[in-house]
Parts: structure tokens; C-alpha cells; sequence
């Protein structure tokens, strides 16, 4: 029986030139993913695959830079978050970059795992929000096509209601707890 993606151990691939950094960062990441290591863009580009839901991109390498691996990966099916880690101080060019967070060099192993954590909570609520948004326009195409004593008496409308109530409940939660950078890029994701 495959995973299912809720339950599939995600995947963190390291893509950074200096062995003992990447090699620090490969022993720091958590024992719950599954953490894959690449030496330079060309590597990182030939083992990336969608099952990579966080990659974390040094921006300074020689070949192909983080920059040029980025640009890259916009090309592919795969569609990870991106850290990009770099001891460089960051210029208005990163505004063009797609990266979902950006750390400067050197960086802690809480930072890194408070990091790589955030950017995959962010997908599962992303996955989320997308079920809440699926369901409401079910439930409202429903409500606008039906009458109300044929669906309280239908028992896929009842689980649909009490779906949309569970998630409401969870993203309720969940927004709670986000900052309002973490809110806004959520949106941005979402939208």
C-alpha cells in the first residue's frame, strides 16, 4: 500500500558546495525527513524530484549558483519550498528570486530545523485551504441547486458540512498561530 501523502516522510534535500557544512546540515535535520545531500546545482537538479518538499539551496556555489538552480527548477514538475542559505548580505536582487525563506550563514541547528519545519507546516495548510475552498464551493453549488430538506437528509452533504467544520476548526487554529508574514505568504500560495 503506498503512503498517502499525509503520511509520507518528507523530504529535505541539502544542495551546498562545503562538505563539512553540508554534512553538518545533513546530521542537524530531523530524525521525522528523510534528507538528501548534493555538492553542486547540477547534482541537486538530477535528484530532484516532486517527492522533495524542502530544499535547502546555498546561494553561492561554483557552476551553477542557487540562483541559476533556481531559475532551473522553475522548469520542472517538482515545486519544493526553498531556503536559500547564504553568508552574503542579501541585495534588492532576491526580490526577483523565488525562495520561500532566506537565512543568513551561519545558522544554528534550531534555526534550520524552526525553518525547514515552518516552510512544511505552510504546505500542509496550503493543502488545506485548498480542501476548505474545494468543499465551501461544493456545499454552495449544492445549496444553490437543491432544497434544504433534501440535503439535511443526505448523508454526503452531512459529511461535506462536517469536513468543512473540521478544517474550519484546524485553519482557525492554525492562522492563530501564524505572524503576519507567515499569513500573507500562506495567501500568496494559496491565491
Amino acid at each position: 500500500m503506498a503512503p498517502t501523502e499525509s503520511s509520507r516522510t518528507p523530504v529535505v534535500l541539502v544542495v551546498e558546495d562545503e562538505y563539512d557544512v553540508r554534512a553538518t546540515y545533513d546530521l542537524w535535520l530531523d530524525d521525522e525527513w528523510e534528507v538528501r545531500t548534493a555538492a553542486d546545482g547540477k547534482t541537486a537538479l538530477s535528484i530532484l524530484d516532486p517527492a522533495v518538499d524542502v530544499v535547502v539551496l546555498d546561494r553561492m556555489m561554483p557552476g551553477l549558483s542557487g540562483r541559476d538552480v533556481l531559475d532551473a527548477m522553475q522548469d520542472r514538475q517538482a515545486d519544493p519550498r526553498v531556503v536559500m542559505m547564504t553568508a552574503v548580505t542579501p541585495d534588492l536582487d532576491i526580490v526577483e528570486m523565488p525562495f520561500d525563506a532566506y537565512l543568513s550563514k551561519p545558522v544554528d541547528h534550531d534555526q534550520l530545523n524552526e525553518t525547514v519545519r515552518t516552510l512544511l507546516d505552510r504546505d500542509k495548510q496550503d493543502d488545506q485551504l485548498r480542501e476548505y475552498y474545494r468543499l465551501v464551493e461544493k456545499r454552495a453549488t449544492l445549496e444553490s441547486e437543491n432544497p434544504d430538506h433534501v440535503l439535511s437528509e443526505d448523508e454526503r452533504y452531512q459529511q461535506l458540512t462536517d469536513r468543512i467544520a473540521e478544517l474550519e476548526d484546524v485553519l482557525s487554529d492554525d492562522l492563530n498561530d501564524l505572524d503576519s508574514d507567515e499569513f500573507v505568504a500562506l495567501l500568496d500560495d494559496v491565491v
